[in-house]
């Protein structure tokens, strides 16, 4: 039993250093939202995002994610009066096209915990002349869990009085600021501003406390002849134990009907991403390779994102006359 404890302390302890404890994602300018709350509709489209992350392929138990997220714009609205059921008029107060709304789910495993969580969103946003400034906040819950069925221990006597087999929830909120502009974005943002505790097993082991976790995102976009446009952006993820990691991505991209991109992630992967535009329908995809020694045992990590956008370009920007 001591022995799958210290195993469990492992687990945890590395998902928490190596910034695994919340989802990694190599196409995160696809998704901003999914690292800062105050992006949910700041671009004016209604989007759906569904992704899955296949990370360390040939290794049993390795990261699985998957994740659902939504987000739109409340569209602007004057005041006007309609007329009820009744007979009577009454006036529908107006609305200035600020506020912005999202969600997402996701699972996580790793191993035998497995991690699920929901949040919704709620962001307002700032036009300061032709940059956009926005203010985003996140509430939901986390359920965490263990898998047994795989575990083997020397005596099953302990589990008869432990709550291994039962899922704990945990508040969460994560908190975010967000720069938009035609050319540039810059984003900062918190997550898991509660640092929820909770106990695994009996009274006399510690309790574990989720830490806070910060992302700074910011990138550039290069108007280029023929329709070609070059990005370079940045991801820096770091924690309140001091452990830090940094994406940098350089991107290019033809008439925004397909790009192709390299990541590299410090001390970890490098990244190689294609996607495409068909319509409303964008796809991505992300092929991790370790710069480890994990890579003599894994067929590295892929990653595919599938999204649907509604709004075309004309009314996605205010220096467009969106808002």
């Amino acid at each position: 039993m001591k022995r799958f404890i210290y195993i469990l302390l492992l687990i945890i302890q590395s998902l928490t250093l190596y910034a695994q404890q919340l989802p990694v994602f190599s196409q995160y300018t696809m998704n901003k939202y999914l690292y800062n709350p105050a992006v949910a509709g700041s671009d004016g489209y209604t989007s759906i995002f569904l992704s899955s992350r296949y990370q360390w392929v040939g290794i049993d138990k390795a990261p699985q994610t998957y994740n659902l997220s939504i987000q739109t714009r409340l569209l602007k609205r004057a005041r006007s009066v309609v007329k009820k059921t009744d007979g009577d008029n009454t006036a529908v107060a107006p609305r200035y096209g600020r506020v912005g709304i999202g969600g997402y789910i996701y699972s996580d495993r790793y191993g035998s915990i497995e991690t699920t969580s929901a949040q919704f969103t709620y962001a307002y946003h700032i036009f300061i002349k032709s940059t956009q400034l926005s203010f985003g906040l996140s509430g939901g819950i986390i359920q965490m869990k263990i898998d047994l069925t795989d575990l083997t221990f020397r005596s099953p006597e302990p589990l008869l009085n432990s709550d291994y087999r039962r899922a704990l929830f945990i508040p969460d909120a994560s908190f975010g600021v967000h720069i938009l502009n035609k050319s540039y974005f810059v984003g900062i943002s918190a997550a898991q501003l509660v640092q929820s505790a909770f106990k695994i097993g009996t009274e006399d082991l510690p309790n574990f406390s989720l830490v806070r976790n910060y992302y700074l995102m910011a990138g550039y976009r290069f108007y280029l002849s023929n329709g070609y446009e070059l990005e370079p952006s940045f991801l820096l993820k770091t924690s309140e134990l001091n452990m830090s990691q940094l994406d940098i991505t350089l991107k290019i991209y033809s008439m925004g009907l397909w790009w192709a991109g390299l990541a590299y992630r410090t001390g970890s992967a490098l990244s190689f991403q294609i996607g495409a535009k068909v319509q409303k329908l964008y796809f991505g995809y992300a092929y991790d390779y370790s710069l480890s020694n994990l890579q003599n045992y894994t067929f590295g990590t892929h990653e595919l994102i599938l999204a649907l956008k509604f709004g075309d370009s004309s009314r996605r920007y205010r220096w467009l006359d969106r808002y």
